[in-house]
């Protein structure tokens, strides 16, 4: 107690935050023409490729109550 009774107390003065607001403007919106897509493979790059979908798994005999 008699330690914080000596001591003299600064304060400091306040300093607020400082905003700052920088505007960009961009040749061709967010990343339009920065990037190429090909779905397909080395042949047919536009096409995608989609396959059967064969299961061949077991269904049964076929005889189902409903």
């Amino acid at each position: 107690m008699m330690k914080n009774d000596k001591e003299t107390l600064c304060k400091k003065e306040y300093v607020p935050p400082v905003l700052m607001t920088l505007f960009i403007e961009m040749e061709c919106g967010i990343a339009a023409n920065s990037a190429t897509l090909n779905p397909g493979d080395i042949n047919t790059p536009p096409t995608p490729g989609v396959g059967d979908w064969n299961d061949g798994g077991n269904t049964g005999n076929g005889d189902y109550d409903f």
